[in-house]
């Protein structure tokens, strides 16, 4: 397995790449709906916004967040495996390689996804209140929660970007 995702990293990170935009365009865009849907100007459209919502959740948002979460797993897997090769080579040359490991930008990350893996749901928990009728938030609280992710999505950039820690 591990010569097969060694063969295919670049393939792979570009899938996780091509996964992250989708579901990152997923998750700026319900809220979006949202802000429309809690509108009562909008209310004859219920309906057309229940479609909206439940095609963009279910074919877009699940499989993009599902493929960026298997991606990244098997992304992470190499790393760990590349990283733990690196010091075993350090502690046959009896020298120290963990003055040089900085993980720390990998664990704040990881908890940055779980968080939008979390608010993801949590927009499905919405997207089912709305379809039941029974929103009871104005749209100027979706305006507010849509700016969850871009918070989210800094954070996760720089981990990433940067490896500051």
């Amino acid at each position: 397995m591990l010569h097969l995702i060694q063969t295919h990293f670049v393939g792979l990170k570009t899938f996780h790449v091509l996964a992250i935009i989708s579901w990152m365009a997923g998750i700026f865009y319900l809220p979006r709906l949202f802000v429309y849907h809690a509108t009562p100007h909008y209310a004859y459209a219920h309906d057309v916004f229940i479609v909206m919502e439940r095609k963009l959740y279910k074919m877009i948002m699940i499989p993009a967040m599902l493929a960026s979460w298997i991606t990244g797993i098997l992304i992470a897997w190499h790393h760990f495996i590349i990283l733990s090769y690196n010091i075993q080579l350090a502690s046959a040359n009896h020298t120290s390689i963990f003055s040089e490991v900085k993980e720390w930008w990998f664990i704040i990350k990881l908890v940055a996804v779980v968080l939008l893996t979390i608010y993801d749901q949590y927009l499905n928990y919405l997207r089912l209140k709305f379809r039941e009728r029974k929103n009871i938030h104005s749209h100027v609280y979706y305006r507010y929660l849509n700016e969850v992710p871009t918070l989210l999505m800094i954070v996760i950039v720089i981990m990433v970007m940067m490896r500051p820690f």
